[in-house]
């Protein structure tokens, strides 16, 4: 088999995507171009509908496209991105915006979970052949939402909890590690990649002026440190993405119907689940956390829930400096809090 090594190709637009470079003949650079270039979907806002439509038609001729609409709109800057569209009121596909892999792997691992869970996950109905493109049908509901949040009784909320920790615990224990792996999921080692050091140089760098901002930033960064290596090394499968617009509620009973979005699929420490919830909204991570200990017996402290959030965000602010602003103002909210 021919080497292959990344390489990045500027196509007539200004957008780039990694693809495999063949080290071998002209003729096979060319090819291997060729269908690199050619299973990814290049296009603009105003050509997405029409270029996504033709794919999809060209891929499932069977499939009769009677609507469309772009839920989302892939962003090129960003590494794992996807253009994601609405076919017929049911069926939900993704593009990548770059590499293939990614999209990949979520597929592959929506396959994998099929079943496995109580709450709804997207089931894999197409997947494209001469373009990148998977189809799943649409979870229906309403998403989780700050709204909804303000006005849910305790009683829903404590439900809404309830439903969130089974989800978690099924997705942390029913899922293999061996059988994820295997299909390209990857570690989420941020405490072997971002040690102390590292963390208190962004922390002095980027925090501005305030001492008292920075002191916080520091203690959490100490405190995530101080937790055994032990626990950081029982790894589970994670979801990595528990914002609101991931997770679908029944808009009867208010229970959580389902979850989407496996894009950031990873293995690794199960805090950082319940740091994904605490980033939208702390009470309610910090309710999930206790919740679960309480469910599963399991020791959860709430303070490393709060450090890993932290942690977190200090990443996101060096891994997406395009958010840095947002990134800050998160975090000198959870300061802010914390001196109430």
């Amino acid at each position: 088999m021919p080497e292959k090594i990344p390489l990045n190709v500027t196509f007539t637009e200004p957008q780039r995507v990694d693809i495999p470079l063949v080290r071998g003949s002209v003729a096979e650079l060319k090819e291997a171009v060729e269908a690199t270039s050619t299973r990814l979907l290049k296009m603009s806002h105003d050509s997405a509908p029409r270029l996504t439509r033709d794919a999809i038609e060209a891929d499932f001729p069977d499939l009769k496209v009677e609507n469309l609409s772009v839920i989302k709109y892939g962003d090129e800057a960003l590494a794992d991105d996807n253009t994601v569209v609405e076919v017929n009121d049911k069926i939900i596909f993704k593009f990548p915006t770059k590499g293939e892999a990614l999209v990949d792997r979520e597929r592959k691992f929506l396959q994998l979970i099929e079943g496995r869970l109580t709450a709804a996950t997207p089931k894999v109905l197409h997947v494209g052949e001469k373009k990148c493109l998977y189809g799943t049908d649409k979870i229906e509901g309403i998403h989780l939402s700050g709204a909804w949040y303000e006005h849910a009784s305790d009683t829903e909320k404590e439900s809404l909890a309830a439903d969130i920790v089974l989800f978690l615990r099924e997705l942390h224990t029913k899922v293999p590690i061996a059988e994820a792996e295997r299909i390209g999921v990857q570690e989420d080692a941020v405490d072997k990649v971002w040690p102390l050091e590292r963390l208190q140089t962004v922390i002095d760098t980027q925090a501005g002026d305030d001492d008292g901002f920075k002191a916080f930033l520091t203690r959490a960064a100490e405190a995530y440190h101080k937790v055994p290596s032990r626990e950081m090394e029982q790894k589970v499968f994670l979801h990595h993405d528990l914002s609101d617009g991931n997770l679908f509620l029944d808009p009867d009973t208010k229970r959580l119907k389902g979850v989407i979005d496996f894009g950031n699929v990873a293995t690794g420490d199960k805090y950082i689940d319940f740091a994904s919830l605490y980033r939208n909204r702390p009470e309610f991570g910090l309710h999930v956390a206790r919740k679960y200990a309480e469910l599963t017996g399991t020791a959860i402290d709430p303070e490393r829930v709060m450090a890993t959030a932290v942690v977190k965000q200090i990443v996101h602010l060096v891994q997406s400096p395009e958010k840095k602003r947002l990134s800050v103002e998160k975090l000198q909210q959870w300061y802010a809090d914390s001196r109430e």
